[in-house]
């Protein structure tokens, strides 16, 4: 059926033509006075750019980048496993480089050429090198703010409620500082928050399969991105919008078969997409059962844990004043263990947001604020348990979650929504006789408040220094005491209780003005002094600088040199020093380094390192032996470790020396245990608390006795005589040649984990965790080759769906391709013809 069509049979049931709908559009911006108004789209785009190069202008101009350490910290990795690729080696699946190993697609540390836009960005900065080295990042700002217009441009709304709301999210400090801080999977997952919801909402009210098509390729793309917190906050709100749909009983309502028909389309779509996202989901899948996220019973991460960084309803406090809780780092007093930047959305936005309840009998604007007050309550985590635990108790997968007051992102994303409807409700009421319209005489109540409380806090702010000052000591306090910290200081803290009120005055007056100055202008709007595209400008820069304040300071410290971020900027003398050692074993870094994954981007080994989903057997051990203090010479040799890295001096003891002196001290252990090395028996321990016990114990020597949890078919007698070497070393592959005398028990010093198979002479065998966690297998006299190899079915199996995915998708986008190429062609013809 043609468009033309189409639009004509909507029109015979009641429905307004969309082409109609369009002229309408672009007939009122045009009235209006915007330059491009009959190109709304494009005029937006080109005012977001502009936004965008302004505000990010180091970044744009001066070509730099950002620096922080979540930003690098995953440079380690990756810079080892491309230069392996760059000289033929695998796909890299494994990473060997930390924890004693990990797997590197399964958790999500490096799987290049998944997210295909990527590669098309790559692509595009080869052929033009001048762009800013992170246009990517600005890409997806532009993204967001994007759809948010395009998304009530589908609802029906003006060019200026659209682009308001645009800006307002795009600019929220929470997602700016996603970018900053190099949470960018984060952050591209939330610009797809407004993409999904446009075509789901396309999807429901057109019922096409051009749409199906594009909602299942977006919803897969937000999931190949790698940031699976947010697709699910992010389908719980599709979720929340299709039951709404389902329960509209408007007069221009679809019939409830085909609302039912459409809703299910919507499952299908991103069923679809889940099918689209396998080959990287799956293998997550199966990580997530052998991580720390899924260490309680029946998976998941402990409720505890899960609820750490919960919001509180006192942080609300931020939504209002930024620096009311401090500003992140040192100044933070709040209730979670640290954050860097306060849930700030911009004075305006919010209270235009309120503005726009006004119209709570859409339901757009009651979807909106469901989803805000939903997204609120569940951030509150810990602080609002029983909803908390009963969605982690409740709902699949959600107790693999942390950090509660993530889902804030859906309140931040229904606020600036609700704030194009405020924008909107002062657009209609321009059409009411001036002086006689509500809106007016509130525009004018609440600007002359605000400014009522910018004189009220210029002339008596000062006494209330010492009660809020008071609040924050007594808040340091008490976080000191929680965490047992010591050197808890009381002039430091009360130090930075002065510097949080300076902060505070500062922003109680930016408000006042900015208020102020954004209702008077919607007061002299109603009062007809102003036009709409006036009007928005103000609004608009207003809200930029309102929300600019805030992102500068969470940005600023942030921005650095490209060379602050290359791999040779991670070099120093220690790591020098170590590359000299061509040999293979592992390093164990003392105090802050032990969490650094530096060391991987020189393709060096440490026992620590850090990731938010630690695999759980290294975490148990971690936290049994390592951290508990239990190390002894048996554990750093069965871990295979060479160099112990401490910051000054120590006394070395009868089993280290002094290997290098520089900027930090290089101890070498002397007695070492190879990668791979041969015990002489094998002893079945009941548990694995047991086995801890043991490696831990005075008596325990690795190179004599294998710990396994598990009956080994075959009896170890002795290792004498018997050897056994590393011959290649990758990522996905281990190949050893082992020289037998006698039964013995070889141990590989790697972490154990199910998809490593071994194959002894092409004969596929058996590997049995040792050592709480490691790998071992029996060994029988003769020359052996023995070949440790990755390999996931689950990897395969999402391939293959994901295949199966794409054809569905080209299918549903095939016949609207197919439209557009005739259409094209008849255009092409018309013209020809007009020409002769």
């Amino acid at each position: 059926m043609s468009k033309r069509k189409h639009d004509d049979k909507r029109e015979k049931h009641g429905h307004r033509s969309e082409r109609a709908e369009r002229k309408e559009r672009r007939e009122r911006n045009r009235r209006a006075g915007w330059p491009l108004g009959n190109r709304p789209v494009l005029l937006v785009s080109i005012i977001l750019v502009v936004l965008l190069a302004v505000l990010f202008h180091q970044l744009v101009l001066a070509r730099k980048v950002l620096v922080s350490a979540d930003a690098v910290a995953p440079m380690g990795f990756a810079a080892a496993a491309q230069e392996s690729m760059k000289e033929g080696g695998p796909y890299p699946l494994w990473n060997p480089y930390v924890f004693l190993g990990m797997p590197s697609f399964g958790s999500l540390t490096y799987n290049p050429y998944v997210y295909f836009p990527d590669l098309i960005l790559q692509g595009i900065h080869k052929v033009l090198p001048f762009l800013p080295p992170m246009t990517w990042l600005l890409l997806y700002y532009f993204v967001a703010g994007l759809f948010m217009f395009l998304l009530f441009k589908e609802a029906g709304l003006s060019l200026e409620a659209g682009l308001f709301a645009g800006v307002a999210f795009m600019l929220t400090p929470n997602l700016v500082a996603m970018g900053a801080f190099g949470h960018g999977s984060k952050l591209v997952n939330c610009a797809f928050i407004p993409v999904v919801m446009l075509l789901t909402v396309r999807l429901l009210r057109r019922g096409d399969s051009l749409s199906f098509g594009l909602l299942a390729l977006c919803g897969g793309l937000q999931l190949l991105r790698a940031h699976v917190q947010i697709v699910y906050y992010t389908w719980l709100a599709v979720g929340l919008y299709c039951l709404l749909f389902l329960a509209m009983k408007s007069a221009d309502a679809p019939p409830v078969a085909t609302r039912l028909r459409r809703v299910v389309c919507v499952g299908l779509a991103l069923a679809v997409a889940l099918a689209f996202g396998s080959v990287l989901y799956l293998p997550v899948h199966d990580y997530s059962a052998y991580s720390n996220r899924g260490a309680v019973e029946g998976g998941g991460m402990e409720f505890g844990r899960a609820t750490d960084w919960s919001f509180s309803p006192v942080e609300m406090m931020t939504f209002l004043v930024p620096s009311w809780l401090g500003f992140g780092g040192s100044t933070y007093w709040g209730s979670m263990p640290f954050t860097d930047y306060p849930n700030y959305m911009g004075i305006l936005p919010l209270f235009f947001a309120f503005l726009g309840l006004m119209s709570v009998r859409r339901r757009e604007v009651l979807f909106f604020l469901l989803l805000a007050l939903f997204s609120l309550l569940v951030s509150f985590g810990k602080h609002f348990e029983p909803l908390y635990r009963l969605l982690y108790e409740g709902l699949p997968y959600f107790n693999k979650f942390r950090v509660p007051v993530m889902i804030l992102v859906l309140t931040q994303f229904s606020v600036a929504a609700l704030a194009a409807y405020g924008i909107a409700a002062v657009l209609r009421a321009r059409h009411s006789a001036p002086g006689r319209g509500p809106l007016e005489r509130v525009a004018l109540w609440v600007g002359f408040g605000f400014l009522g409380v910018w004189l009220v806090w210029l002339m008596f702010g000062g006494s209330l220094s010492p009660w809020y000052q008071g609040m924050v000591t007594d808040a340091l306090q008490a976080k000191a005491l929680a965490v047992n910290a010591t050197g808890f200081s009381a002039s430091a803290a009360a130090a930075t209780a002065e510097r949080c009120f300076e902060m505070v005055k500062r922003d109680v007056l930016v408000l006042g003005l900015v208020g102020f100055a954004g209702f008077m202008s919607v007061y002299l709007f109603l009062r007809r002094k102003l036009s709409a595209v006036l009007l928005a400008a103000i609004l608009i820069c207003l809200t930029m600088v309102d929300l600019w304040r805030v992102d500068a300071r969470i940005v600023g410290p942030m921005v650095g040199e490209r060379s602050s971020v290359s791999t040779e900027s991670f070099k120093d003398d220690v790591i020098e020093f170590l590359q000299k050692d061509q040999s293979i074993h592992r390093i164990f870094p003392m105090g802050r380094e032990f969490n650094d994954n530096r060391f991987a981007a020189f393709r060096i080994a440490s026992v620590g390192g850090y990731h938010a989903a630690k695999p759980s057997l290294y975490e148990e051990f971690h936290n049994s032996v390592l951290r508990a203090g239990r190390i002894t010479p048996a554990v750093l040799a069965m871990l295979n470790v060479k160099y112990v890295i401490v910051p000054q001096y120590v006394s070395p003891g009868e089993f280290m020396n002094l290997a290098y002196d520089g900027s930090r001290k290089v101890y070498e252990f002397k007695t070492p245990l190879p990668r791979v090395f041969l015990a002489d028996s094998v002893v079945v321990v009941g548990s694995g608390q047991a086995v801890l016990d043991s490696i831990t114990s005075a008596g325990f020597d690795p190179a004599h006795t294998a710990l396994v949890l598990e009956p080994v078919p075959s009896r170890a007698v002795t290792a004498q005589g018997s050897s056994a070497r590393i011959v290649s070393y990758g990522l996905n592959e281990i190949d050893v040649e082992a020289d037998i005398v006698q039964p013995c028990f070889l141990v590989l010093s790697e972490l154990y984990y199910p998809d490593w198979k071994a194959e002894v002479d092409g004969a596929r065998v058996g590997i049995y965790r040792t050592d709480f966690l490691l790998r071992g297998m029996p060994l029988e006299p003769g020359a052996h080759k023995i070949r440790f190899f990755y390999e996931s079915r689950s990897l395969r199996t999402g391939l293959l769906l994901s295949v199966v995915a794409s054809i569905v998708i080209l299918g549903s986008l095939s016949p609207s391709a197919f439209r557009l190429v005739r259409r094209r062609k008849r255009e092409v013809a018309s013209n020809s013809a007009d020409v002769q």
